[in-house]
C-alpha cells in the first residue's frame, strides 16, 4: 500500500541520531479510539529528544494521527491501506485478564514460528496473509531516526519517564553505542474492565496459582 500522506524518503535522514529517542508503535484501524492515548503518552514523556514512529494499515487512516503529523514535527505517521489484516500477537481478551501472567506465558502460534533441519540448513517462513504485528515493527524499525528504539502500545499507559529510564538502562549495560542492546519490562501492571481487578506483575517472582 501507499502512506497516506508521502514522506520523501531522505536516506540522511535516517543516520541513527545517538541522542534521539525513536518510539515506535504498530496499529490498525480497530485501534484508533486509543490514538489520543498514544499521543498524550508520547507528549508527555519528560525525556526531549524523541520521535514518534506510527505503523498504522487498514481501510482508511487515522484522522487524528493525520491532525498531529501535521502540527507536530516529532511524529512520523505511515498509513498503508491494506484488505487483510492479521493480528500478530492477539490481545488478551477480558476473561483471560485475571491470570497476571497470561500476556507472558500464552503458546506460541506454530504457523509464526521457523523451522532448522539439518536437511534444511535455512530457516523456513511460513507466509501469513494480512499485515502481521511483527512485520510493521520491522518496518518501524526501519523508518526510525533515534539510535535507541523503545515499543509504545496505543493502548497502555506509560509514566512520564518512561523513554528517559529505558534509555539510561540501556546505556547501563552498553556503553558503546556502536553494538547493540537490548532491555525489557520486568514489571507492570493491568486492569480487567470486565471485573475492576486491578493487578500488579512481576515477572521475577513464580505466580502460585500457576503449576
Amino acid at each position: 500500500g501507499n502512506p497516506a500522506e508521502q514522506d520523501d524518503y531522505n536516506e540522511d535522514r535516517f543516520c541513527g541520531d545517538p541522542h534521539l529517542v525513536s518510539a515506535l508503535c504498530v496499529t490498525s484501524q480497530g485501534r484508533q479510539a486509543f490514538h489520543p492515548l498514544l499521543y498524550e503518552n508520547f507528549r508527555r514523556q519528560s525525556y526531549e529528544a524523541k520521535e514518534l514512529i506510527i505503523i498504522d494499515s487498514g481501510a482508511e487512516p487515522s484522522a487524528f494521527m493525520l491532525e498531529r503529523k501535521a502540527e507536530d514535527a516529532r511524529v512520523f505517521y505511515y498509513f498503508f491501506k491494506a484488505e487483510s489484516l492479521s493480528p500478530g500477537s492477539p490481545r488478551l481478551p477480558e476473561e483471560e485478564m485475571d491470570a497476571i501472567c497470561s500476556s507472558v506465558l500464552r503458546a506460541d502460534d506454530p504457523m509464526e514460528c521457523t523451522e532448522w533441519t539439518r536437511k534444511r540448513p535455512f530457516a523456513t517462513e511460513v507466509k501469513k496473509e494480512g499485515w502481521t504485528k511483527g512485520f510493521k515493527r520491522n518496518l518501524a524499525c526501519m523508518m526510525a531516526r533515534g539510535s535507541t528504539l523503545v515499543n509504545l502500545e496505543d493502548g497502555c499507559l506509560y509514566a512520564e519517564d518512561y523513554l528517559d529510564t529505558m534509555r539510561k538502562e540501556l546505556l547501563a549495560v552498553n556503553h558503546s553505542p556502536s553494538e547493540a542492546a537490548a532491555v525489557a519490562l520486568q514489571m507492570w501492571h493491568t486492569v480487567a474492565l470486565a471485573n475492576q481487578t486491578f493487578r500488579w506483575v512481576d515477572l521475577g517472582v513464580r505466580d502460585p496459582q500457576l503449576p
